[in-house]
């Protein structure tokens, strides 16, 4: 989920939902001229990360155990 001065988003990243299957776990959200966001995110286990003054235009990678990677 992203939050922005533009309002909220959401998204759900899933993969191999079927047999011998993958699937792109990117998940894009259109920011307009919104320059940082608050991302939140909730894994499978039931763990949650909030991350505030995220920049915009950026590609990320985000791990349960270490947060986000550059």
């Amino acid at each position: 989920r992203v939050e922005s001065a533009g309002g909220k988003q959401a998204r759900m990243a899933r993969s191999g939902s079927s047999y011998c299957s993958s699937s792109d776990l990117a998940v894009h959200f259109g920011l307009a001229k919104d320059a940082a966001v608050t991302l939140s995110v909730e894994w499978p286990s039931g763990v949650k990360q909030r991350f505030s003054g995220v920049k915009a235009n950026q590609h990320l990678v985000v791990d349960e155990s270490s947060g986000i990677a550059r």
